[in-house]
């Protein structure tokens, strides 16, 4: 393959990738051809001349998720108690995978992004973050987090909260019934409050993301 820098057409490329994109972060099937084709469109945009569109690109996936996301809090809401917790936790399930998979196929997005940070700050330059809007230096992966929080464990936390302490004070008082099902997503939703924090710092699970797995009936080995 040629590595050449050349000219993108951005609305073009990102129309393949956004559909990708919101595959991934549900955990649909995508093809490996799909995969690969997607990861050499991100970095032509990325290196594209005249002028890279890496930010423009970043932006574009910042909104995709921030739909996404709003869309999964606008389906919970109007969910409470044991239900509330267990569509919370299946869906928290599904989307921190498809975070680190989005993490390696932006890999290259990453890369630039942790480079412009590191080179503003060996300048002693300030980067201010009202101009790209908010989270304007975090990787793919740190950034659906971020988002996350934002979008569903900020708005449903003291829903969550109250049911999970409920829950807590009946097993202690071996009050009403609870299951292994209960016990499970209380510990998935509050895993999920340190996660979205510091998972994504922690090399052994970027390591767990790059590890064969399985879309579909379909293997991929990034």
């Amino acid at each position: 393959m040629n590595l050449r820098p050349r000219a993108v057409n951005f609305d073009d490329v990102w129309s393949k990738l956004k559909e990708t994109a919101e595959a991934i972060i549900s955990l649909k099937p995508i093809e490996r051809l799909t995969w690969d084709h997607n990861f050499s469109d991100i970095y032509f945009v990325c290196v594209s001349v005249p002028e890279t569109q890496s930010r423009q690109l970043y932006n574009a996936v910042r909104d995709c998720l921030e739909i996404h996301t709003k869309e999964l809090r606008r389906s919970l809401e109007d969910q409470t108690g044991d239900y509330l917790l267990s569509a919370y936790n299946r869906e928290w399930s599904k989307y921190k995978q498809g975070a680190g998979y989005l993490h390696n196929l932006y890999c290259y997005l990453n890369k630039q992004l942790a480079k412009e940070k590191m080179d503003a700050e060996s300048q002693h330059t300030f980067i201010a973050d009202d101009s790209e809007g908010p989270f304007p230096h975090l990787g793919v992966g740190d950034l659906a987090f971020a988002i996350w929080k934002r979008e569903l464990i900020i708005p449903l936390a003291s829903k969550l909260v109250k049911h999970i302490i409920g829950l807590i004070q009946q097993i202690r008082k071996l009050e009403g019934t609870y299951s292994a099902i209960n016990l499970a997503d209380i510990r998935g939703a509050i895993l999920s409050f340190v996660e979205v924090n510091e998972l994504f710092l922690n090399e052994s699970f970027l390591g767990q993301q790059k590890s064969p797995f399985y879309f579909g009936w379909r293997k991929f080995c990034y």
